[in-house]
């Protein structure tokens, strides 16, 4: 990505090169521990819509109802994440690291969740 402002000279392109080349190599890990994240995220949240499903089926509770549909909705919110990690728009490198801390506070969560509900 080169820019022009009217004036271009080799220095101020090789300038613009070299941050254009940090910034895709930043966001290109970001994106991965952000797929990493909502791919586990995935996961465990499956692991919960699947005790939490057999649990109702057992003991008809509203709570374990509400716990299972807000589990699939959240399973649904990282699918899309998933999908927007793996077809990327145009984003700013703290716009994509934003995203990635999200994803792993989110998956910090709902491993605890896992664990909590598994014991």
């Amino acid at each position: 990505m080169t820019a022009t402002l009217g004036v271009t000279t080799p220095e101020l392109t090789a300038t613009i090169d070299v941050a254009t080349a940090g910034i895709a190599t930043l966001g290109g890990a970001t994106l991965g521990v952000a797929r990493v994240a909502a791919g586990l995220n995935i996961l465990l949240l499956l692991v919960l819509v699947g005790i939490w499903g057999r649990n109702y089926l057992e003991i008809r509770s509203k709570h374990t109802l509400g716990s299972a549909v807000f589990a699939l909705f959240l399973l649904a919110e990282n699918a899309l994440a998933l999908f927007y990690y793996l077809n990327p728009p145009q984003m700013s490198t703290p716009a994509l690291r934003a995203m990635m801390y999200l994803q792993i506070l989110e998956f910090v969560g709902i491993a605890f969740l896992v664990y909590v509900t598994w014991d």
